[in-house]
């Protein structure tokens, strides 16, 4: 069954300085005058990129080795000894490298199913899931499955079926990823106790495996659930 868990902290930041003091670690400056130099980075990261650098530049007590600052937008001018300019050059160049990385892209599919015979036959896939409901999956039909593809990103992507709207947000955390969500039945029969039947809430996926979102009697006899399962 799903069960909430807490959304992933973005690491951005922690990136951004780990990556940079890795890359200067060691670089010893040259006893030069200090020298400037200028560099295209993306805008909305330009600040967090040169708080990054002038951590690194750091001497405790002592006077820093130079300064990083944000020119105008998506320039930033780095004031350092010559010796570290190379080792500077670097490290910009790979933060950029892992802002520009493409978000892992991965399908989320959904399937409403029940006891309806006008509905589809319950596929050989979901005989398992039908097994742990304690239902007899010849019975259950799908009365509609959405699937879309998300890309792990932070942003949401919604999909409609004949009877169901879904929208996800995903993020990866591990081996697993936390998926927010929102799926409701947008058709609704006329006097159906209960109202429609939905999920909204967090939670967390295995990839491969099928995840039973919420389960309801159908005011039938029968039973209606909810099952997610998301592939990459």
């Amino acid at each position: 069954m799903a069960y909430p868990v807490p959304a992933p902290r973005s690491a951005s930041a922690l990136l951004v300085l780990a990556l940079s003091a890795a890359l200067l670690a060691g670089c010893q400056p040259a006893a030069e005058a200090p020298t400037l130099s200028t560099h295209a980075v993306p805008p909305a990261r330009a600040q967090a990129i040169a708080e990054a650098i002038n951590t690194t530049l750091m001497q405790g007590d002592a006077p820093p080795l130079g300064r990083a600052e944000v020119a105008s937008p998506g320039t930033l001018v780095v004031r350092a000894p010559s010796g570290m300019q190379a080792s500077i050059a670097s490290t910009i160049a790979a933060l950029q490298g892992v802002e520009a990385a493409e978000p892992v892209q991965v399908q989320v599919e959904a399937w409403w199913i029940g006891k309806n015979p006008e509905a589809a036959p319950l596929p050989a896939e979901l005989a398992d899931v039908a097994k742990a409901l304690g239902s007899d999956a010849s019975a259950l039909r799908v009365r509609d499955h959405v699937r879309l593809g998300v890309a792990a990103s932070g942003r949401s992507a919604n999909a409609n079926g004949d009877a169901m709207l879904m929208n996800v947000r995903a993020a990866p955390e591990g081996d697993t990823f936390v998926l927010e969500l929102h799926i409701t039945q947008t058709r609704v029969e006329v006097a159906r106790a209960g109202g429609p039947i939905r999920y909204e809430g967090e939670v967390r996926v295995v990839p491969g495996e099928f995840t039973v979102l919420t389960s309801r009697p159908d005011g039938s006899g029968g039973s209606e659930s909810l099952v997610l399962r998301l592939t990459n």
